[in-house]
């Protein structure tokens, strides 16, 4: 059986990851911030573990904030997020929790998003999908 400390640390990792490769993607980004549609607000995100060993958890949900491209909210307080999500919806994420490391990668599409995840620390990976709750 998965650990609840393993379980909660892939989802956050998956988390972090998609919005730290969104955010420094963005960093090299030059826009103005009020000429974009955003995709600023709260996420419910789902998710599923589809390879690698028992260490992470199957599946997990949770919730990011995201507020001028950038993660400022997640609703693990044991990890944290960095990244965001750019203009055109990509959406770049590095997640730790103590020295575990998740990175997350897709795509936000209006309300909805999906993409993948992976930990080189944990050796795992997989799925992940995404609605704007606000």
């Amino acid at each position: 059986m998965i650990s609840r400390f393993w379980f909660r640390f892939c989802v956050s990792a998956l988390c972090c990851v998609a919005l730290t490769g969104v955010a420094a993607a963005h960093r090299g980004h030059s826009h103005q911030q009020a000429s974009v549609p955003g995709f600023d607000g709260t996420y419910r995100v789902e998710i599923r573990t589809t390879d690698g060993h028992g260490s992470c958890a199957p599946s997990y949900s949770g919730t990011i904030t995201v507020q001028n491209f950038r993660v400022v909210a997640f609703s693990d307080p044991q990890a944290t997020a960095a990244g965001g999500i750019l203009d055109d919806g990509t959406v770049s994420l590095a997640l730790r929790r103590n020295d575990q490391v998740a990175n997350v990668g897709g795509q936000i599409k209006g309300r909805t998003g999906k993409g993948f995840w992976s930990s080189p620390t944990a050796f795992c990976g997989g799925l992940w999908h995404a609605e704007r709750e606000d």
